[in-house]
């Protein structure tokens, strides 16, 4: 890879570590808020005053169970309620509370289900599972599952299947598998793949398969298969396959085999196989087979191998190449080049078949049409090069140019101007 390419394999680590973090420190705060130490903790006292008949009602206090409204200083010992729970100070040990219907805290409603909305001024917290429409100030947090509409001013953290829409100031994280729409300031992080829409500031991350759209600020990363669409500012990096749109504003990066549009800035890069439209305002290089419409302009430095201390400047690049490759600098095939391919400066390939166009061209075998300046075929050409100076070692059709060399003509019929020709 080029050093730009290695500058930006480093980023990316960086970019992952960064988000992790902001996955790890607002979870692990409020989860020690949420989870208090239970062996120094009085029972809880469940005094309150009722103005219910069979629970069914308006409680004042900590009732353990209420179908109606319910407002209380601090939940301590809660099991149910069913319509209205309205706190304000910070919850203290609610391992089985199940709230159904409107969840409100002045400073964070907690239980092991919430289901309906819920309210917090700092936070709201469910061990188990958070559905329907929770805000917060600071963070919406579920040990489990996490769906509906989630908005939070620093983070949605979910820690199984995140569902829904889910919008915070800094990151939407889910420890599962994500489905729906992320909206983040910094981050969205989906560790078991994501389904949907994931937009963010900096970097939108699946650790899984991810199908939709990912776009982020500095980078879209996917390290399972991706289907759809991975924009991102600097770099859009899938590791695994990838089928669908890839677009970075300096580099398009794919490790697996891919299929699509991939494009960028600076440098598109494959790993695998790629089959469709690669364009880059600089290189596009392929490990294995390029095929389709690749088109580059300028070409920069690159290591010839992985792992290898040998330099080229590749414009692009790949093991086979077939369809229409166009690049304003320099075009290299390993193996062949097959199909429609022009350089502006220097075109090579192992084996050269169909129409080649460059101003330098050189080629183990032609088989086709070359057209250039200097046309340099190392065994054997089997069609038609035109150029000013054409040469083959074995001549199996015609030269046409100012100087043309045959290696196999007789003695004096070898270097010919205007055209050489050998059929047999």
């Amino acid at each position: 890879m080029s050093p730009f390419l290695d500058i930006l394999v480093g980023s990316m680590k960086r970019i992952w570590l960064l988000a992790v973090a902001i996955m790890v420190l607002p979870w692990a705060g409020l989860r020690a808020e949420s989870r208090p130490d239970s062996a120094s903790s009085p029972p809880p006292s469940h005094a309150a005053l009722r103005l219910t008949v069979h629970n069914y009602g308006l409680c004042f206090g900590n009732a353990q169970r209420t179908h109606g409204a319910r407002f209380n200083l601090i939940d301590h010992g809660l099991e149910r309620v069913d319509g209205l729970n309205l706190t304000f100070w910070k919850p203290r040990d609610n391992p089985d509370a199940v709230i159904n219907g409107i969840a409100a805290g002045l400073i964070a409603p907690s239980a092991n289900r919430i289901n309906g909305v819920s309210f917090g001024g700092i936070a709201v917290v469910a061990q188990s599972s958070l559905r329907g429409v929770n805000a917060a100030g600071i963070a919406a947090v579920s040990e489990g599952d996490m769906g509906g509409l989630n908005v939070a001013g620093l983070a949605v953290v979910g820690g199984g299947k995140l569902s829904g829409l889910s919008v915070a100031g800094l990151a939407v994280v889910s420890e599962g598998r994500s489905v729906g729409i992320n909206l983040a300031g910094l981050a969205t992080v989906s560790q078991k793949g994501a389904s949907g829409i994931s937009v963010a500031g900096l970097a939108a991350v699946s650790d899984g398969d991810a199908t939709g759209i990912s776009i982020g600020g500095l980078a879209a990363v996917c390290q399972g298969r991706m289907r759809g669409i991975a924009i991102g500012g600097l770099a859009a990096v899938i590791e695994g396959t990838g089928a669908g749109l890839s677009l970075g504003g300096l580099a398009s990066v794919s490790e697996g085999t891919s299929a699509g549009l991939a494009l960028s800035g600076i440098a598109t890069v494959f790993e695998g196989n790629h089959t469709g439209i690669a364009a880059s305002g600089g290189l596009v290089i392929c490990e294995k087979d390029l095929r389709g419409l690749s088109v580059g302009a300028i070409a920069l430095p690159a290591r010839i191998g992985q792992g290898s201390k040998h330099w080229s400047f590749p414009g692009i690049r790949a093991r086979n190449l077939s369809g229409l490759t166009v690049h304003g600098m320099n075009i290299q095939a390993r193996e062949r080049a097959s199909g429609i391919s022009v350089s502006g400066i220097h075109l090579s390939a192992d084996v050269i078949s169909g129409l080649s166009v460059a101003p330098i061209v050189r080629a183990g075998d032609l088989k086709g049409i070359v057209a250039g300046a200097v046309n340099s075929i190392a065994r054997r050409q089997s069609g038609i090069a035109v150029g000013l100076v054409n040469r083959a070692s074995v001549l199996k059709g015609i030269q046409i140019g100012l100087l043309n060399y045959a290696g196999n003509n007789p003695r004096g019929l070898r270097l010919l101007p205007v055209i050489n020709v050998h059929l047999k």
